[in-house]
């Protein structure tokens, strides 16, 4: 851009115009009971969609006349479907009670993101293309085997990929730090009327660390313990024990050459007060 007085603009200065944004939002609930048995389901629907022009000034020539600018458009375009299904069934062992809950959720999110470069003096600043699409679904289970024996678990199974190529990543691609399969088992058990042990299990298969699919992070399980002490009906002292085999593994990256690594054996005392 010639014949700009840089004078006129902090270097620091940027600006953002937004032409358009949009939030729609729907809702649906169903209640049912047969018997001991009570049905929920809930669907959401959600859709968001923004489009926006952002410039930002770079470098200011030697005899301080003109100021580069890199600038582009950005449209986002994001629909969300969830639909959750719980199911709460009541039983009676002779005096045992029992409470059994099942659920299952189902959801689908599509995201296409395009941006459009700015031109000055006929150079590119920078261009981003593509779209992603996820999908999946998840189980949940809880219920009271007995009076003092509580039972928590879920499952879960995502489906991400790249629908439309981009920059760096072809049709198809495996979104990058997200696995297909996740799970977790949580067992919960009170005795001596203020105590309770705890035991449990969460894991998740492979995935990649970034877009290009060349790094992959390995699955784990791992193994999580706690045990709790109610000093009072508001007051309680807990403490866990997370990875309680001390296993290596990798949490999340940032990029293919910077990964973490989970936490090892750890032992957390905490204090709680409830209101």
């Amino acid at each position: 851009m010639s014949n700009f007085n840089a004078a006129l603009i902090p270097l620091d200065a940027h600006g953002t115009f937004f032409y358009d944004a949009r939030v729609g939002l729907l809702s649906t609930v169903i209640d049912h009971q047969v018997g001991s048995l009570n049905l929920h389901n809930r669907t959401l629907f959600g859709a968001y969609q923004k489009m926006y022009q952002n410039f930002v000034p770079g470098a200011v020539n030697a005899d301080e006349t003109r100021v580069s600018l890199s600038a582009y458009n950005n449209a986002t375009r994001r629909r969300n479907l969830f639909n959750q299904t719980d199911l709460t069934y009541a039983a009676k062992t002779g005096t045992i009670r029992h409470t059994l809950l099942a659920g299952a959720e189902f959801g689908q999110q599509r995201s296409n993101n395009f941006r459009n470069t700015g031109f000055f003096n006929n150079r590119t600043t920078s261009v981003q293309t593509g779209s992603q699409s996820t999908q999946g679904f998840e189980l949940g289970l809880s219920g009271n085997v007995t009076h003092h024996w509580r039972i928590m678990g879920g499952y879960a199974y995502q489906d991400a990929a790249v629908t439309a190529a981009t920059t760096v990543a072809p049709k198809g691609a495996r979104t990058a730090q997200v696995p297909r399969n996740t799970f977790s088992l949580w067992n919960n058990y009170w005795f001596l009327n203020k105590w309770s042990v705890g035991l449990g299990i969460l894991g998740r298969s492979s995935m990649y660390a970034a877009i290009d699919d060349k790094v992959i992070f390995p699955g784990y399980t791992r193994a999580d313990a706690a045990l709790q002490y109610a000093i009072t009906e508001k007051l309680g002292l807990q403490a866990n024990l997370e990875n309680v085999f001390d296993k290596k593994y990798f949490v999340n990256a940032d990029g293919n050459d910077n990964i973490s690594p989970g936490f090892p054996r750890v032992v957390r005392v905490s204090l709680t007060w409830k209101f």
